[in-house]
Formats: C-alpha cells, structure tokens, sequence
C-alpha cells in the first residue's frame, strides 16, 4: 500500500455527479440561494454548448481568428532546466538522455530511483515512507484554467506478469497557500502486487483507478494530461478522457503553482522511467467557450 503525506485512504469512493440545475430550456435561470457558484457556472457552459451547436458555421468562423494557444512552458529535456529542484528526497537518477526506446526521438528524462536510497538506507531523519516518493518539482505558474500534459515510456518491466514494484507520476498543485486545503491532481502508473494500475488523485477521498483501457500497452509511450477547468480537474490518457474530479480548488486558488515528476522506492530494487515533452499551457476548451461565451452574450443583446 502506497503512502502519501495527506493521510488519505485507499480505494476512495465513487463520486456522484451534482444535479443538473432545474430551469426552463429556453431562459436562462438566476443564481439564488440555492444555487453554487459551481452549478450556475456549469449551466453557463451548457448553454453556450447549445449555442455552438446550433451555430456551428459562426463559431468555426471566430474559432478560425483565434491564434494558437501558446504554451505557458515547455520541456523536452534536451538538458535539465536548473529550476528543477528535489522535492521530499532526491531521486538516484534525473538526467537528459538519447531516447533509448525505439522511437529514437532527441534527448528524454530518465527517472530513477535506487536501493541505496531506499528507507532501509536512507539518513535517520529521512527514514519514514514519506520520503520513499523522490523526484523533483518546478514552480509553474498558469490559470485559473490550466492543462498539464506530457510523455511517459512505460517498459515491460512493469508487466505485473514480472513481479517488479514500480511506480511513477505528474503531479500537480493548486495555489492554495495552505498546505492541508491545497488540490493535488496526480496522474500515476503503478505495478505492485501482482497488478498493474493507472490512477488519478482525489485530494479529498484518495486514489482512483482509471482502467486500462486507452493504455498503449508495455514497451509505449503513453501521453497523460490533466486539465483544469474552472470546475473539476478532468483526465486524459492518449488524448482519451477517462474521470473527473470533482473535488475541485477553493475559489481564488484555482491556478496552477508546481509541477512534479515522481517515482517511488519500494525498497525492491533499482528501476528508471522515461518521461519527456512536459507542456503546460491554458487549457485547450478556454478560448473556444471565451468565443462561444462572447457570441452568446452578443446574441443575447439582440
């Protein structure tokens, strides 16, 4: 079992989805007491959904003068970006490396992690499980809405067929500046015990399995994307959404702060993961519901 230092359980619950707010189809209902800043929001953007579809000429035309959504930050990895710093413990390994899997592409991270740091081995004041998560963190700054995605090779190694103890993840951190109200969205790869899983985290009620089903498969590169959206942190594996969670930031605290590249020492022996092209940028859906939104609130003056 896997520790983290919020002390959250394991196997969280199924989240229910909110009721979608009561109003006509045709007027557009007033916030009361009633309503969440959440729920008016989200019937907000359903709104503009209708008005997108019944009006798909016109978006396409505004869609089509809107600039390229530029990135907030990139990394290839050609080389270590200094501001990349420890986070908990140091990992054995982060360096830039020739893409050693078959796709032969530039330069890549290699993550890893050694027995010799495990927590058998480490210094006394480092000998607890908090510290047998080790990678390294970038302050990245983006919002409020924000998508974070990048490349991970997972090798057959991690085929649980193989009995191997691994684990690697994207992290992320909301702005909060208080350490226990803060949102992690975590995006992990993890084989042990005989199982291979994906998971997301819910800062509220733990780990959440994703499937397996938009898995490239052992020995491939998988792209993971976390996007938030003003209302949920929402996930994507190979451009396929798989969960949102809606365990969402506290209002004013909704940008991105950190970034985090991790892997975990189980103690079970040295192991490397592959990971590039980080790109952080606002995310995808923003510019076109700022166009919908924009058309929406023109045609409504009319």
């Amino acid at each position: 079992v896997e520790s983290t230092h919020w002390g959250k359980r394991e196997n969280p619950p199924e989240r229910m989805q909110p009721p979608h707010p009561s109003g006509t189809r045709h007027r557009m209902p007033t916030p009361g007491p009633q309503w969440s800043g959440k729920l008016f929001a989200r019937s907000m953007e359903n709104r503009e959904k209708r008005v997108m579809r019944r009006n798909p000429m016109i978006v396409a035309l505004a869609l089509a003068t809107l600039p390229a959504v530029a990135s907030v930050y990139t990394d290839s990895f050609d080389s270590i970006n200094p501001a990349w710093t420890t986070d908990r413990y140091a990992p054995s390994l982060f360096e830039s490396i020739a893409d050693p899997t078959p796709r032969n592409d530039g330069n890549v991270l290699r993550l890893g992690v050694s027995d010799a740091d495990s927590e058998l081995n480490r210094p006394a004041s480092y000998a607890s499980s908090f510290y047998n998560t080790q990678g390294r963190q970038m302050n990245i700054s983006a919002g409020p809405v924000w998508s974070v995605s990048a490349e991970v090779y997972i090798d057959s190694s991690w085929d649980p067929i193989n009995g191997n103890s691994r684990r690697t993840g994207l992290w992320t951190r909301d702005s909060n500046p208080v350490e226990n109200n803060s949102n992690y969205p975590i995006f992990s790869f993890l084989s042990d015990n005989g199982s291979f899983q994906i998971r997301a985290y819910d800062s509220q009620a733990g780990w959440h399995n994703l499937g397996t089903s938009a898995f490239n498969g052992f020995d491939s590169w998988n792209t993971v994307r976390i996007e938030s959206t003003g209302s949920s942190f929402d996930y994507y594996l190979n451009d396929t959404y798989l969960w949102s969670d809606l365990t969402y930031s506290a209002t004013g605290f909704e940008d991105l702060r950190t970034v985090y590249l991790q892997a975990y020492n189980f103690g079970a022996g040295d192991y490397e993961v592959y990971w590039d092209n980080l790109t952080v940028t606002p995310a995808p859906g923003s510019a076109a519901l700022l166009v919908v939104g924009t058309f929406f609130c023109t045609r409504r003056k009319r």
